[in-house]
């Protein structure tokens, strides 16, 4: 009799766990439904870049120019857009007082798994480090794909990180690749830094920290910073950091 109890334990373990997986896969699906019916919206405010620009496959293509204040319409809450060419990233940027609301919900603010990419109130236009959150799916969606930063050779394919705004097309190249937790009290003080000192500060922590670095961060230098989780610490990030090398006014 127990054997008998054991199989139908068994067997209904089996059904449980399909119709979870099964559950999560119809999940997926609609959250990468509703990602192409928001970028068929966005879609619509692209803009014809001036004769003047030069176009390069470097740097920016006619896709960049990108009319902020439109998406703007669709969510007051949109400060920019962020890209990296050849991988999933590629999404509009969320900023609200309440600094996790868009941590489970989508562009149009509905319940989402995969959330959107924010920013960190702490950042600012114009500031030194505009750092962005995104969600680490398995599929490479929303900021899945920085894991990849970790393998040999992937920042030398995908060096330009491609901050958009109102104003401007910024282009950022990737200086450093950093792993640390989130309870890290030395680097959240000085993620975002406000004075030289700060700025000193954080180049040593990624200089101590870093996994891959290019180029230390200095005093004067405008960072981007792409922030997702990470799993070889406890409540671990991980930092993808460009510094500004090209500003393209719109």
């Amino acid at each position: 009799m127990s054997k008998l109890i054991q199989k139908y334990i068994f067997a209904a373990a089996c059904v449980v766990s399909t119709i979870l997986i099964g559950s999560r896969c119809l999940q997926y699906g609609v959250e990468n439904h509703r990602l192409r019916t928001i970028g068929g919206t966005l879609a619509q405010y692209t803009n014809q870049p001036p004769e003047a620009v030069i176009l390069s496959d470097i740097y920016i293509n006619a896709e960049d120019f990108l009319n902020i204040a439109g998406m703007q319409s669709e969510n007051s809450d949109v400060v920019g857009y962020i890209r990296v060419d050849g991988t999933y990233i590629d999404y509009p940027v969320l900023k609200s007082e309440d600094q996790d609301k868009y941590l489970q919900r989508d562009f149009f603010g509905k319940k989402s798994l995969y959330g959107s990419i924010f920013m960190d109130n702490a950042s600012y236009e114009g500031g030194f480090n505009l750092v962005l959150y995104g969600h680490n799916m398995k599929s490479g969606r929303m900021f899945g794909s920085l894991k990849h930063y970790l393998e040999p050779g992937f920042s030398d394919n995908y060096p330009y990180l491609k901050y958009i705004d109102a104003e401007s097309i910024q282009i950022y190249r990737v200086s450093a690749i950093l792993s640390a937790s989130a309870d890290e009290d030395t680097l959240n003080r000085v993620l975002i830094p406000y004075t030289e000192a700060e700025m000193s500060a954080l180049s040593e922590f990624i200089s101590t920290y870093g996994h891959k670095i290019y180029r230390l961060p200095e005093w004067g230098d405008k960072l981007l910073t792409l922030a997702t989780c990470e799993y070889s610490h406890k409540n671990g990030r991980l930092y993808v950091i460009g510094i500004l090398e090209t500003r393209i006014e719109k």
